[in-house]
């Protein structure tokens, strides 16, 4: 079983994971991610770190509602806080998780999923997205191709890949909280730079022009 899971694992290693396309009306696509996580992760999984965040608060992320787990649960594998999942993981690997559970009779719970062989934790979007079939397709190169929607779900698969991609947003924002503030005031600084180096490059010029009128005069 466990040279199953490592094949696995190195056959994954070789695809391209998927990733998501965030909406440039960030703030709005963060608080909407903030709320499906509310629903659809949070009676599992903590966000420890975000116990005082407005935007998690406001998406029902409440810390009096914080689930606790002791190491026995689940086998021995609580669900973890996901604070800083993307931090750890990456974005494209959480987006492509969340999205790649196929139907499997031999799991347990009766879905695999292919980023994580084995995972331990069950579909939490089987209603949502409907099942997935693994299929054999050589010529894919990214790992959704070889994932055919079988039986579509309550969702569109494109109002689903939406719902998951908000969710993945607001993970990425609560891996760091002030990334979109650092962003629109990047491109203050940059221009602030750009605009001190015109200045900086105009008085190096004055100033030689200068020397070089007074080196003349002496002449």
């Amino acid at each position: 079983m466990i040279w199953l899971i490592l094949l696995a694992t190195l056959s994954v290693a070789d695809m391209k994971l998927d990733s998501p396309k965030f909406s440039y009306l960030a703030e709005e696509e963060i608080a909407k991610g903030a709320k499906a996580f509310s629903q659809s992760c949070y009676s599992c999984h903590s966000m420890s770190y975000m116990r005082t965040d407005p935007v998690s608060l406001e998406g029902g992320i409440d810390p009096e509602n914080t689930p606790m787990w002791d190491e026995s649960s689940w086998n021995g594998h609580p669900p973890p806080d996901l604070s800083l999942i993307t931090a750890a993981k990456g974005i494209d690997y959480v987006y492509s998780y969340l999205k790649g559970y196929y139907k499997d009779e031999n799991h347990p719970s009766g879905y695999e999923n292919y980023v994580m062989p084995g995972t331990q934790m069950p579909n939490p979007f089987a209603l949502m997205q409907g099942d997935q079939t693994l299929v054999d397709n050589p010529e894919a190169t990214r790992m959704l191709q070889r994932l055919i929607l079988e039986n579509r779900g309550s969702m569109s698969p494109q109002a689903f890949d939406d719902y998951v991609t908000a969710i993945v947003h607001y993970l990425d924002y609560a891996s760091d909280p002030h990334k979109v503030f650092r962003q629109k005031v990047g491109f203050y600084v940059l221009g602030f730079l750009a605009v001190m180096i015109l200045i900086m490059i105009g008085l190096d010029l004055a100033y030689w022009q200068k020397i070089h009128d007074e080196h003349t005069q002496e002449k």
